[in-house]
């Protein structure tokens, strides 16, 4: 045998470092990144309806509801940007910075949030399959990243 010729195979994996895709899907990573995204879902929620009116206004030219409007809109971009920012706050296990886990983050935590809101066909139950659907979509974002 000459120096630097083996007749065994390498043992080494050709997908080592490598996301798949059940890495986005599953382990404490995933939960830890849904769980921080569920809680920012509901301060973004709080937060959102807040701000919603105050910076969009209230007049409506005399109507019963001043302000409702925006504060549901506010709600609403609250409860994405929210489980966005909250999703990709955890750095475990990430090969890049918080910007672009926030980024990923984003995209996820805007689609997951419109399923939620086509799964709830207008009912009630909106006000859970949006931060939930925002949640699980910005975990599942940040972990490609």
């Amino acid at each position: 045998m000459t120096a630097g010729v083996s007749r065994h195979a390498p043992q080494a994996s050709t997908n080592a470092g490598r996301l798949t895709v059940t890495d986005t899907a599953r382990g404490p990573t995933f939960l830890l990144r849904f769980l921080a995204g569920i809680g920012g879902a509901g301060v973004g929620l709080i937060a959102g309806a807040y701000a919603g009116p105050a910076i969009f206004g209230t007049d409506c030219g005399g109507c019963d509801d001043p302000g409702l409007g925006q504060a549901v809109l506010g709600a609403l971009v609250g409860t994405v940007t929210g489980a966005a920012v909250a999703a990709a706050l955890p750095q475990v296990n990430s090969h890049c910075g918080f910007g672009g886990r926030f980024g990923h983050a984003l995209i996820g935590s805007t689609i997951g949030g419109g399923v939620g809101a086509l799964l709830s066909g207008g009912s009630a139950i909106i006000l859970v399959t949006i931060p939930v659907g925002a949640a699980g979509g910005g975990a599942t974002g940040a972990q490609a990243c």
